[in-house]
């Protein structure tokens, strides 16, 4: 079925669940426009990150530093363990402080740290290259499985991304330039009484190189790095979205997912004008940022949500407000507002697509993975959309082997690696620089598979894959009126493997261009040529339909038609999907009139006796009138190219009027 995939055929889900389900991902970037809500969805992003990884860092890099507020508690450029948590670890990083401490330990002697100390304020963006040395100074004497940002406004934000590039091509070049112009420089080191050694300096900068093109590397990987872009449903919050979208695929960090938070909902008969009229403004926007970004997990008014959410934390990571909570309900808080506390569990559900505190604790998601949906385009004639039909497709999918039961070997054999824990991979820790590179790598004992069996006991139908291929025919049912697009899902019919829920295959309409109608909605538009005296005189035209009936039209005499003129018949178009009632046959006319000269004179003369007589010319007097004969265009143009063109053959054989002797 891997040939059937497609994910443009449909919205993506408005949730972050998929960024919770991604367990490559290291990097998490969390930004957009200041005031939109960033360290609100960062800090509830981390908390449920919690809940199905083993470590989590959250680190500000926004100089309002509100991780401090969000969980009422003081940190510092140090990781430190969240309360009421055993493995999200926040800190705030302060560019400024780290500027100063690196000056008051450079060495005022040297060469280098006078340089450092005389450039340290003055380069643009040195702030935000300081936080990204700090962040990589904390993160190497710790291992997380995932580190998560709450960065500062857009263009903080854009130049600290883009660091990791700008330095390495910096370095490089300095690189290069290195063996045109060491020797001048240790002359020049030496004149002004520096000790500086060209290789020491040079192979720092190497080594800082390959740190840095790593960490790039790493940005520009979808698996390990992502962007979550957070906006409100106004125009410059728009605006700031579409231009930080625009420069991280520049720089090539992947983001597909929006939250829109602060989003106004009216109650129902609400009669506050300033609410009606900013809903509709936000309804406005909500609607180009969907139109804009179909292909993204577009989250409304999640932030909103989180704040919910963060409530219902205070209380149930509390015991005894927990407690009251459950005896007393709200009252039992002493007025304490919890604001939304009874729906927390639902809104955490669209939102992440699990509870928000399952099983009365913190722990992972319950129940198996779901498999990825199946998408397969089926051609349908316009006739089948008319009168429906059911169609056989034939598709190819995994199933879950019945030799083995999907096991992979016989029972008793196969047994959980004890290297990966039957993770299939294996996370390997590496130190390079300032930073310390947590790599994932296919296991080498069970081979990536997570389980290990001798060869003698691997299943003979699967050869231990644990599933194999299966054939099965499709029933697909056209209904009557079904529109191009539309989707037909077959449930769990996906590819199936152990320990996953399988998918849906999805089939999607395509509508065949037809010859003679064009649909438009629930009508049918039909184009006919009639003869001029059905036009002018009335007669009859038959219009084969898609049902195979023929319809009788008549032209009743005296209904003059023109060219262009649309007519339409009731009740003749597309059936409506799942009503079948049906839409108009709206009929447009083209006149077919006769060739030159089709009759003589007195016919001609019978015609202006009948027909209506013609307009009366305007007054020409006292004005000069020429007498012209009107030719076929098409002739006339025709033989005025042939005989241009004989002209300009005749001038480039005579030397032209233009050519001159350029001889004395």
């Amino acid at each position: 079925m891997s040939d059937f995939s497609d994910d443009d055929f449909q919205p993506l889900e408005p949730t972050l669940k998929n960024v919770l389900d991604q367990d490559s991902l290291h990097w998490i970037f969390v930004g957009g426009k200041g005031g939109v809500g960033k360290t609100t969805s960062s800090c509830s992003l981390a908390v449920q990150l919690s809940k199905v990884r083993e470590s989590v860092l959250l680190i500000s890099t926004d100089p309002a530093h509100n991780l401090s507020d969000a969980f009422g508690q003081k940190f510092s450029k140090e990781a430190t363990l969240v309360n009421g948590f055993d493995n999200l670890y926040a800190m705030e990083i302060d560019p400024t402080s780290s500027i100063q401490e690196m000056i008051e330990q450079s060495d005022q002697g040297n060469a280098m740290g006078s340089m450092v100390q005389d450039l340290a304020y003055a380069i643009p963006g040195v702030d935000e290259a300081m936080g990204f040395a700090e962040v990589m100074k904390q993160v190497k004497t710790m291992s997380y499985s995932v580190v998560v940002f709450d960065t500062a406004p857009t263009g903080h934000t854009l130049r600290f991304l883009s660091f990791p590039t700008v330095l390495e091509k910096a370095l490089a070049k300095i690189s290069g330039l290195s063996g045109r112009f060491g020797p001048m420089f240790q002359q020049v080191s030496g004149m002004m009484g520096m000790n500086a050694n060209q290789e020491d300096m040079f192979a720092k900068l190497e080594e800082m190189r390959s740190v840095i093109n790593e960490v790039n590397n790493q940005f520009k990987d979808p698996n390990i790095t992502t962007f979550i872009c957070v906006c409100i449903s106004e125009f410059l919050s728009l605006y700031e979205t579409e231009r930080m979208i625009q420069e991280l695929t520049s720089y090539q960090i992947d983001t597909h997912n929006i939250i829109v938070n602060q989003l106004l909902f009216p109650k129902e008969g609400s009669n506050c004008e300033h609410c009606s009229v900013r809903h509709k403004m936000q309804q406005k926007y909500l609607e180009q940022i969907y139109d804009l970004y179909e292909d993204f997990h577009i989250n409304p008014d999640a932030g909103d949500k989180f704040k919910e959410i963060s409530h219902a934390y205070e209380v149930l990571s509390d015991p005894e407000k927990r407690q009251l909570y459950d005896q007393f309900g709200e009252e039992g808080l002493n007025g304490q507002g919890m604001g939304g506390m009874g729906d927390a569990e639902d809104i955490f559900s669209q939102l992440f697509g699990g509870g928000l505190f399952p099983g009365g604790g913190r722990g992972r998601p319950s129940g198996p993975r779901r498999g990825k949906d199946m998408y397969h385009a089926l051609k349908v004639s316009l006739e089948d959309l008319y009168k429906g039909k059911t169609s056989k497709l034939a598709v190819q999918k995994h199933v879950i082997c019945a030799q083995c039961e999907g096991r992979g070997g016989k029972e008793g054999s196969v047994k959980t690696c004890t290297t990966c824990h039957g993770q299939g991979f294996r996370i390997m820790m590496r130190q390079m620089g300032p930073m310390v590179q947590q790599i994932q790598q296919p296991c080498g004992d069970c081979h990536g598979q997570g389980d290990i069996m001798d060869e003698k006991d691997r299943c003979t139908e699967c050869h231990g894959r644990k599933i194999s291929n299966e054939r099965k025919i499709l029933e697909v049912h056209i209904d009557k009126g079904m529109r191009d697009g539309q989707k037909i899902t077959f449930a769990g019919e996906g590819d199936q493997a152990p320990g996953i829920e399988p998918g849906d295959i999805v089939i999607q309409i395509d509508e065949k261009p037809h010859p003679h109608f064009k649909r438009r909605g629930d009508d049918l538009i039909y184009e006919v040529e009639i003869d001029l005296l059905t036009a002018l005189a009335g007669g009859q035209f038959t219009i084969p339909h898609l049902d195979e009936r023929v319809l009788m039209v008549t032209v009743l005499p005296g209904e003059c038609i023109h060219p262009g003129m649309i007519k339409l018949i009731p009740h003749e178009g597309m059936p409506t999907y799942r009503h079948h009632d049906k839409g108009n046959l709206l009929v447009v006319f083209s006149i077919k009139f006769p060739a030159n000269n089709w009759t003589d004179n007195d016919t001609i003369a019978k015609l202006e006796g009948i027909l209506p007589q013609r307009p009366a010319l305007p007054d020409l007097s006292g004005k000069h009138v020429d007498d012209v004969v009107m030719a076929d265009a098409d002739h006339y143009q025709s033989s005025s190219s042939r005989h241009a063109h004989d002209e300009d053959e005749d001038a480039e054989m005579h030397g032209g009027p233009g050519v001159q002797c350029a001889q004395q």
